[in-house]
């Protein structure tokens, strides 16, 4: 069990990692996208030899699983509350319904309501989630 719980932990160091570095704002896109993948292939290397003995493709689909379902709001209540994000007068932002102007994925996004969002968030996550467990 212990096992698992840290080859848990190390899937999230990608998404952990990224936070962190975009806490005051993400000036490094390119790079990021580098780190993560590189940090999430690590975590799958771990898992597959030390850890679960997990395939390494499916630890990172895991593990980028992890982030495509919580980065955005994690970063996006980490830079409100930071004020890193002004809105517009009259304007008050929220983490749950914040996108970035900035990201061309999330342009595409902004047609779509939060709801279904989050849905389709949660939905990757999940088979993300079953592709790890019935896997061996």
């Amino acid at each position: 069990m212990i096992p698992h719980i840290i080859a848990i932990l190390c899937l999230l160091v990608p998404t952990g990692w990224e936070v962190f570095n975009d806490r005051k704002g993400d000036f490094n896109k390119i790079q990021d996208i580098f780190v993560r993948y590189g940090l999430g292939i690590l975590a799958g290397v771990i898992n597959f030899f030390w850890l679960t003995g997990k395939p390494v493709f499916d630890s990172l689909l895991l593990s980028m699983g992890i982030h495509f379902a919580i980065f955005d709001y994690a970063i996006a209540y980490i830079l409100i509350k930071r004020g890193v994000i002004e809105p517009p007068r009259g304007v008050k932002y929220h983490w749950f319904d914040y996108l970035s102007t900035k990201n061309p994925f999330d342009n595409h996004w902004k047609f779509w309501n939060k709801w279904t969002r989050f849905s389709i968030r949660v939905a990757v996550l999940a088979v993300a989630i079953v592709i790890y467990i019935i896997q061996r």
